[in-house]
C-alpha cells in the first residue's frame, strides 16, 4: 500500500504505449518529480514513481488487442454496444487496425472520467489511498435515436465541466430550447450526461445548432480549462459534427467575448509561436 503524504490527485491521460486516448490514470502528489502510479485501463502499462512495472499488451498484434479490448469491457460491464460507445463508434475491426498501425485510438474515456471521478477510467489504482468526491451514480436512462431532449441535456453536461451552472447559462440553455419548439430544462436534467447516455442524433442541423450554442457558452463566463471543449468535441465525434466547425465556433466567440487585451495577448503568442 502506497501512503500519500499531503495533496494528492489524479489525472486521465493518452497511454504512451498503446495510443488509447484517455486510457491511463495518474496518481500525482504534491513535491512527487513523476506520478506514483500511472496505469492503463486498455493495454495494462504500468509505472510506480516513473519505473515501469509492466510494458502492458502488444496491442500491435490484432489478436492480443482483440482480447484487451474483450478483457477491458469485461471490467468495466460493457456490453458491445457499451464498448462502441467508448470508441467513439468505431467498429471493433477499425481500432484494431489502428492499434496495428500505431496509430491514436479516440475514446469519450476522458470526459467521463471528467464528469464521473470514481467510474471507469477515472478510479484510482489499486494500493494508492487518494480521496476522490464522492459522486452520485448516474441513473440508469433509455437510449432513444434523436432522443429530443438530447440538446438540453449535451448544454447542460458543458456547462457543469467547470462544476457551476450559473443562472445566466441556465437562461441561455432555456431560451435556446425555446427557439427550437423545447421545453425548460427540468430539476431531473441538471447533472452531467455521459455520450453513451444519449442515444444519436440524427438531425444534423439541430446536431450542429446545439454545439454551436455550447461553444458560445463556453465563453459567457470568461473561464476556460479546456474540459468543456474537451466534451463538446466529444460529442462532435459521436453525432458526426465536422470538428472544424468546432474549431471555427471557437474562435469566433473568442475574439466576440475576450476582453480587448486578451485579444492582443493572444495575438501575441501566436505571433511567437
Amino acid at each position: 500500500m502506497t501512503e500519500v503524504a499531503g495533496r494528492a490527485w489524479q489525472v486521465v491521460v493518452d497511454c504512451v504505449t498503446c495510443n488509447t486516448e484517455g486510457a491511463a490514470t495518474e496518481v500525482h502528489a504534491e513535491g512527487a518529480e513523476h506520478p506514483l502510479t500511472s496505469t492503463c485501463a486498455v493495454c495494462g502499462r504500468e509505472t510506480a514513481s516513473g519505473e515501469l512495472v509492466s510494458g502492458g499488451a502488444d496491442m500491435r498484434d490484432p489478436e492480443v488487442a482483440r482480447q484487451a479490448l474483450a478483457a477491458w469491457a469485461e471490467r468495466e460491464g460493457l456490453s458491445s454496444e457499451g464498448l462502441a460507445d467508448a470508441v467513439i463508434g468505431l467498429p471493433l475491426e477499425e481500432v484494431v487496425h489502428r492499434y496495428a498501425h500505431g496509430h491514436p485510438v479516440p475514446t469519450n474515456l476522458d470526459v467521463i472520467a471528467f464528469l464521473f471521478p470514481g467510474m471507469a477510467a477515472g478510479a484510482a489504482p489499486k494500493g494508492v489511498n487518494v480521496a476522490v468526491g464522492e459522486v452520485e451514480s448516474a441513473r440508469e436512462v433509455e437510449r432513444t435515436p434523436d432522443d429530443p431532449r438530447a440538446p438540453a441535456r449535451v448544454l447542460v453536461s458543458v456547462m457543469l465541466a467547470d462544476g457551476t451552472l450559473t443562472g445566466a447559462e441556465r437562461g441561455y440553455i432555456d431560451r435556446f430550447l425555446a427557439a427550437h419548439g423545447m421545453e425548460p430544462l427540468t430539476p431531473q436534467e441538471l447533472r452531467p450526461w455521459r455520450p453513451h447516455e444519449l442515444g444519436p442524433l440524427r438531425d444534423r442541423e439541430l446536431a450542429e445548432a446545439t454545439l454551436q450554442a455550447a461553444v458560445e457558452l463556453m465563453h459567457l463566463d470568461a473561464v476556460r480549462d479546456g474540459s468543456e471543449l474537451r466534451i463538446v468535441r466529444t460529442y462532435a465525434r459521436v453525432w458526426g459534427v465536422d470538428e472544424a466547425k468546432i474549431t471555427a465556433w471557437d474562435r469566433h466567440y473568442d475574439r466576440h467575448y475576450a476582453p480587448p487585451m486578451s485579444s492582443v495577448w493572444r495575438a501575441l503568442s501566436r505571433w511567437v509561436r
